[in-house]
């Protein structure tokens, strides 16, 4: 694990969330401390936090660790809209490595992250020999895209892929809607628990390359952090999890 790289990613700006990434969460510490040390108990011993905020700075000088660098991004790389693949461009310019160095990003805002996703992940990468692996969920059966609809301007009722022109581009036959939620066909989106690549992945211009493969996060063990609800069901869940383990 000594050549595996881990990159937290933990910004200052938040809007649904004031300092999401460096306010304690569940009286314990903060969501960018919980991603970084989660990595070192993977037994990763190189983790680098990019970050443009003077919490950072404070968090690490109250736990720190030979094994976490904290490295300053430029504001410029700090804003609402900045690409992630540039933030890790910034960071590998200072770590160098070799085209199949692991990278493994880290986003705080997964609280529920444990060693043994990280773990699972870089194992996917190692044995698939893809281009990537992702972290996702599956979306419960009455949010598949089969049961999804679409309002046209006209105010017409009809299903979002042929709004889309999915069904027309891809089956030649379309099939029916499913009458029972059993029918649906599973569908998941990003959780954001964890990124994994090579460094020579970035050569195709995203972080994702040609082929990408999945690690499924169960529901119970994911939880997001866009709004103060969120906040709350996370806090609940971090300290149940604590009592649980204690």
């Amino acid at each position: 694990m000594s050549e595996v790289l881990a990159i937290v990613s933990a910004r200052a700006g938040s809007k649904g969330i004031q300092n999401k990434n460096f306010r304690s969460l569940a009286g314990g510490p903060s969501a960018a401390e919980r991603a970084s040390w989660c990595a070192v108990k993977a037994g990763l011993s190189n983790v680098i936090v990019t970050s443009d905020s003077p919490f950072a700075l404070c968090n690490w000088e109250r736990s720190p660790s030979e094994h976490i660098q904290l490295l300053i991004r430029p504001t410029a790389l700090a804003q609402d809209d900045t690409p992630m693949m540039e933030v890790i461009k910034d960071v590998l310019t200072w770590v160098p490595g070799l085209p199949e160095q692991i990278i493994v990003l880290l986003q705080p805002t997964q609280p529920l992250r444990t060693p043994a996703h990280i773990l699972s992940a870089i194992m996917l990468l190692q044995e698939s020999r893809a281009d990537s692996v992702v972290s996702v969920m599956q979306l419960p059966c009455t949010h598949s895209p089969d049961w999804a609809y679409a309002i046209r301007p006209n105010g017409q009722l009809e299903r979002w892929l042929e709004w889309h022109g999915w069904l027309d581009q891809w089956l030649v036959h379309v099939p029916p809607m499913p009458t029972r939620r059993q029918e649906t066909k599973p569908a998941y989106i990003r959780d954001g628990t964890v990124y994994v690549f090579w460094r020579k992945t970035l050569e195709s211009g995203s972080l994702y390359g040609r082929t990408c493969r999945a690690l499924v996060i169960p529901p119970e063990e994911t939880c997001p952090l866009d709004t103060m609800a969120d906040w709350a069901e996370a806090e609940r869940r971090v300290r149940e999890r604590e009592r649980t383990h204690a």
